[in-house]
């Protein structure tokens, strides 16, 4: 099969099923070039990728052309493949096309040949590699090993709460059978999307991009994307616009439920008062204007927020609700005359939500907002010392070029010089005000998002006829044992752990050794004789994503308060299964993995 296209084709599509190019017609911009080899040289392709510049020799034009890639042939060989990077920058004072028009309209080929060739080594010969070695100078001073540390750290952390492959499919498979859309498997866990609901399609068109109404193949797993013999599929997760239409239309069709709020069963919290959770979302814009005319958006996160029922509100960490169970059908009659309560006495009313929105004002949205100016600043200011740099360069060459041109008498060239350096000066100011806009920081007003009722298994239990669990206390004891033991084993480590906050999900202790990558610790601890122990949605999942970084701390704990602690690394790859749809937590047996665990190393 051969596709024939014009230059439409070497953007925003994937031609991954081909990977053998020619260009016919070039460009006279060289950045377009490697735009159209993007295409074919993109995540999913097997083959190896080849293209051919059709070039005319024997034409003026195609001179030109065939010196440019001679040099660029050879500093792609010295600069490793980044000379395409830079080549639009390096071109912006003389542009490829001016050295073509030049070659067709000059009277003097011969004597424009040897001026080209010494624009382009110019061009291509030095400038590329000013540009690169300047770009990673930047890169260097801007970033110290501090920020760069604290970087990777975020990155692991967020790592190891990232959606796997099977939650994505399973939302994608149950939100698109209720929108009307159909889909037949195909190999393996490929699916072939045969019917793209009319909705979906407009939701897409208007938001994230073109939705196509039918799809070859999708899948969700990156290593699914190739088949041998078989046409590539698109992976399906956030971010492509197939998927971000569907979670707009269920956010359409069923976002108004998450107002009317919910009751959810906190089982590891054994007190006898509800709390409320409230969900927020908060939003850091800048000064500049979208192209629908709307503020646009720098930051954007989401807020949860513990209004206790007599009690100051807290941060309620990340995604509190994931080891939350829904009550049954006996428990949510039960249920009812509580909430009916509450909102009788007016607890569950407007003012506790607002309490919430003060309390993630005053406390989260601004470290938000400060966090976000710090990065937003530090890069605008990069940014500008390098727009300061090429533009100052750009305006002395073309003044040394009006000046040479004035005393050769070649008064139109001189005049085209004069006009490319003003021009320069005013992208320059151009630039500064982008710039100061993107620096004009602001929060928009709170959202609130939704709300659930979170009942302690304590008051469950009590609100039951019953007394709350008889060994919470002493369940609390022999945790706050173990973290201490898992903490003491670390130092002697010569690691330096750090304890996490009781509303952080996945996992109790982050620790290093120097400055290698973070080590994330999951302590349980039981006292002597216990059959099993618990492990939460939550902790599995982060777990399973943090693999080689994660280890499974197993704490025996005496009646004297003595303990032996033991470690396992990499604990649930290969001897769990991801958390099923409404699973939130399992039981494991004490004995088989403390007997799997070994010495703290």
């Amino acid at each position: 099969m051969v596709l024939v296209a014009t230059d439409a084709a070497g953007e925003g599509i994937n031609l991954q099923c081909a990977h053998l190019m020619v260009n016919y017609d070039l460009p006279w911009n060289p950045n377009r070039i490697e735009q159209r080899f993007g295409r074919i040289h993109r995540i999913g392709q097997t083959e190896v990728c080849r293209m051919w510049n059709m070039v005319a020799l024997d034409t003026r034009e195609g001179g030109v052309f065939n010196l440019l890639f001679e040099k660029l042939e050879k500093q792609r060989k010295a600069l490793g493949g980044k000379v395409f990077d830079v080549l639009g920058e390096a071109f912006a004072g003389t542009p490829l096309r001016d050295l073509i028009i030049r070659a067709i309209t000059v009277e003097n080929p011969q004597l424009e040949q040897k001026r080209q060739e010494a624009e382009i080594d110019e061009v291509v010969l030095k400038q590329t590699r000013e540009i690169t070695e300047r770009q990673s100078l930047l890169q260097d001073s801007a970033l110290g090993e501090a920020a760069r540390e604290k970087i990777r750290d975020e990155m692991d952390r967020s790592a190891g709460y990232r959606l796997q492959p099977s939650y994505v499919r399973r939302f994608f498979l149950r939100a698109f059978e209720d929108l009307n859309g159909h889909v037949v498997k195909c190999e393996g866990q490929r699916l072939k999307v045969n019917r793209i609901p009319p909705s979906v399609e407009k939701r897409g068109r208007y938001s994230h991009g073109r939705v196509q109404k039918r799809c070859e193949r999708i899948c969700f797993d990156r290593q699914e994307v190739t088949v041998a013999g078989k046409p590539p599929a698109a992976l399906l997760a956030p971010g492509h616009p197939l998927l971000d239409a569907v979670i707009d239309c269920v956010d359409d069709r069923y976002g108004s439920l998450l107002q009317k709020g919910t009751v959810l069963i906190d089982r590891d919290d054994h007190r006898t008062e509800p709390r409320l959770l409230v969900f927020l979302g908060h939003e850091i814009r800048d000064a500049s204007i979208t192209p629908d005319g709307q503020p646009r958006v720098v930051s954007r996160r989401f807020e949860y927020v513990d209004v206790p029922r007599n009690g100051v509100p807290t941060d309620a960490g990340r995604h509190p609700y994931l080891d939350c169970r829904v009550p049954s059908l006996e428990e949510q009659e039960l249920l009812a005359e509580l909430v009916q309560r509450e909102v009788g006495e007016g607890w569950l009313a407007q003012q506790v939500v607002d309490t919430a929105k003060g309390y993630a004002y005053s406390n989260n949205a601004h470290q938000h907002l400060e966090e976000t100016r710090s990065r937003v600043e530090e890069q605008v200011e990069r940014i500008w010392e390098a727009v300061l740099e090429r533009q100052f360069e750009e305006m002395e060459y073309q003044g040394k070029q009006r000046d040479k041109f004035l005393r050769k008498n070649l008064h139109g060239q001189a005049e085209l010089a004069d006009r490319r350096g003003k021009e320069a000066k005013e992208r320059m100011g151009r630039r500064k005000k982008e710039l100061e806009r993107q620096k004009s920081l602001s929060l928009a007003p709170l959202r609130e998002l939704g709300a659930a009722l979170i009942v302690p298994e304590g008051l469950l239990a009590q609100l039951k006829g019953g007394a709350p669990p008889q060994r919470a206390q002493d369940t609390q004891r022999v945790e706050r044992l173990a973290v201490e033991a898992v903490l003491a084993a670390e130092r002697e480590l010569n690691r330096a752990p750090q304890e996490m906050p009781r509303n952080n999900k996945g996992y109790d202790i982050e620790t290093r050794d120097g400055s290698d990558p973070l080590l994330f610790i999951e302590v349980k601890g039981r006292a002597t004789g216990a059959k099993h122990f618990s492990i939460t949605a939550s902790e599995v999942l982060f777990g399973l994503n943090t693999a080689e970084q994660h280890i499974l701390a197993l704490v025996e704990v005496r009646e004297d308060d003595t303990t032996t602690v033991r470690y396992l690394r990499d604990p649930f790859t290969d001897r769990l299964a991801e958390p099923g749809f409404g699973e939130h937590r399992r039981e494991l047996g004490w004995k088989d993995y403390w007997d799997l665990a070994g010495t703290p190393d």
